[in-house]
C-alpha cells in the first residue's frame, strides 16, 4: 500500500487512525506502509494561515530518507492538508491523535 496514486488536493483526516499528521518520527513499516510520512516541523496556528511544511518518509534508520512539501492550514479544531502523491513505492502519509504535537 502507498500513496503514489493519491489525487492532488486538500484533505481532512477524520478516521480511526487519527486526524493529523504526526510531528515526530514514525518508525519504518508503520501506517500500512514501509515508508511512513511524518511532519518535519510544527502545525500552524490559526493566525499563521496556510503554510508550507515538509513531510519526511522514514526508511530504516534514515528518518528523512525522502521528503515532500505540502501545504497545511489550521481550521480551528482540525487541520487540512494539501497533499501530493508520494514520490516512491510504499511511502504513505501517517495520521495520529496527538493534538499538541
Amino acid at each position: 500500500m502507498d500513496d503514489r496514486n493519491l489525487a492532488v488536493g486538500w484533505y481532512r483526516f477524520n478516521s480511526s487512525g487519527g486526524w493529523k499528521i504526526p510531528e515526530t518520527v514514525v518508525p519504518g513499516d508503520h501506517c500500512s506502509g514501509l515508508y511512513p510520512g511524518w511532519l518535519d516541523g510544527p502545525h500552524p496556528s490559526v493566525g499563521d494561515g496556510e503554510v508550507t511544511r515538509t513531510v519526511c518518509f522514514t526508511a530504516g534508520s534514515y528518518i528523512c530518507n525522502r521528503n515532500q512539501e505540502i501545504r497545511v492550514k489550521n481550521c480551528t479544531g482540525y487541520f487540512v492538508y494539501q497533499l501530493w502523491p508520494s514520490s516512491h513505492t510504499d511511502a504513505v502519509y501517517c495520521t495520529g491523535w496527538d493534538m499538541d504535537g
